[in-house]
């Protein structure tokens, strides 16, 4: 004979044994049936996109569900790069504020920063390899060829024309050809530009004004004809201009270097 409190009807304990083991019996039949152990299903969750909240004429806030999308700018990486070779007519020498009004700074303010320009002037270098100064020796040459730029100008030459550089004038044309070879068969495969440097208002230095005119010149014209290289005519917009150079008569002055700058600009602009 079962116990007292297990006999039914006669003790709530029956009544409590007999619910738990319906339920457990239920519970093991269900997980059974579905491989696992019915749970109500997780609420997923999403990550809204967030609303711009914006005030209606009428003084009321609105919402507006579509995002407002901003116009992409140019990145700092992605910016269009330009590297002036040159002497010290391009690092500055002795202009006011240099890092500001030097002709490659103000070139940077007119295109805006679509582009990078960097400053590869290196004062009394020469295009010359026999030259007392070969450009092709200084940490400039190396940074502008590290820079991968777009675009490269260069202007050279003004130191070439002094007598114990210039007396190797037959190597002239060749070593421009070989620089502007060198600068192509970069990766970034870059748009080569020569510069005609700006005109000789006395001479002083050594570099002189004859050598200018009908040596640098006239050797810079012929490569750019034979490469099919667009000129920038440097020497011809400050030629009239002796206002634009400093005392020496050889380095431009603030206005000298700006007058470049717009001179570079007008050409990159133009068609080609």
């Amino acid at each position: 004979m079962a116990p007292r409190f297990l006999q039914p009807n006669r003790s709530p304990i029956y009544l409590a044994i007999l619910v738990a083991c319906v339920a457990a019996s239920f519970g093991a039949a269900t997980k059974s049936v579905y491989g696992r152990s019915a749970r109500p299903a997780a609420r997923r969750v999403t990550a809204r996109r967030p609303r711009s909240v914006h005030m209606s004429h009428s003084g009321r806030r609105a919402v507006q569900t579509r995002e407002v999308r901003r116009r992409p700018t140019a990145r700092h990486g992605h910016a269009i790069r330009i590297a002036c070779v040159g002497d010290s007519i391009t690092y500055g020498w002795k202009v006011k504020n240099r890092l500001h009004n030097c002709w490659p700074a103000v070139l940077q303010r007119i295109l805006g920063r679509k582009y990078r320009v960097q400053n590869d002037g290196h004062s009394g270098a020469t295009l010359l390899k026999a030259g007392d100064v070969p450009y092709w020796n200084t940490m400039e040459f190396k940074h502008a060829l590290a820079f991968k730029p777009k675009i490269v100008l260069i202007m050279l030459g003004t130191n070439d024309t002094k007598p114990w550089n210039w007396k190797h004038h037959k190597q002239f044309r060749h070593d421009l050809r070989l620089m502007v070879h060198i600068f192509r068969r970069l990766r970034s495969r870059p748009r080569v530009l020569i510069c005609l440097p700006p005109p000789v208002v006395h001479d002083n230095y050594g570099i002189n004004k004859q050598n200018m005119n009908h040596g640098v010149q006239r050797d810079e014209r012929r490569v750019a004809r034979q490469l099919h290289l667009k000129i920038i005519n440097v020497f011809r917009a400050l030629r009239h201009h002796h206002a634009w150079f400093q005392p020496d008569g050889i380095h431009p002055n603030a206005a000298g270097e700006a007058a470049i700058a717009k001179c570079v600009v007008k050409a990159l602009r133009a068609k080609r």
